[in-house]
């Protein structure tokens, strides 16, 4: 086995502390290995919680959306019940609207006609008739006054 002298022991310890040195310098001007993935990591965590928090706004307007939708649904029944009503009837509606049509004189048996009831008028024959007969004709279908109700009857 050979021994070192103490001049090259030393000049041994010297150069390693010097490549020690460099390796510390280098090690410092590189960025730590994890550093960047714990900032990942907790650029993570803030998208997940940005993430559950855009979820709980999203329910949020999901819910005030369905419970509008459910009160307009609630409304349209109401109004489409009373549509269901006038549409069960239609036939028996059309004939006391012509019986009406033809002892007032607006229209000939058995002739075309058409009738158009608007919230700013009765028309028969495009033909604009007197407010007191648009009432009239609005009662006897019992529509209201934002209501637009037309028929065109052709020949028989």
């Amino acid at each position: 086995m050979q021994h070192q002298s103490d001049d090259e022991s030393e000049w041994r310890n010297e150069e390693n502390n010097r490549k020690l040195g460099e390796l510390q310098q280098a090690h410092e001007a590189m960025p730590p290995r994890f550093e960047g993935r714990k900032h990942q990591l907790s650029t993570s965590e803030e998208d997940s919680l940005k993430f559950k928090e855009s979820q709980r706004d999203f329910r949020e307007k999901q819910r005030r959306f369905s419970e509008e939708n459910e009160q307009k649904l609630k409304k349209y029944r109401v109004e489409s019940n009373g549509r269901a009503q006038f549409h069960n009837n239609f036939d028996g509606t059309v004939d006391r609207l012509e019986k009406e049509l033809l002892a007032d004189g607006l229209i000939k048996s058995g002739k075309e006609y058409r009738f158009e009831l608007k919230p700013k008028g009765l028309y028969i024959n495009r033909k604009e008739q007197t407010e007191e007969l648009l009432n009239k004709y609005r009662d006897l279908l019992e529509v209201s006054e934002n209501t637009n109700f037309s028929i065109t009857r052709t020949a028989r």
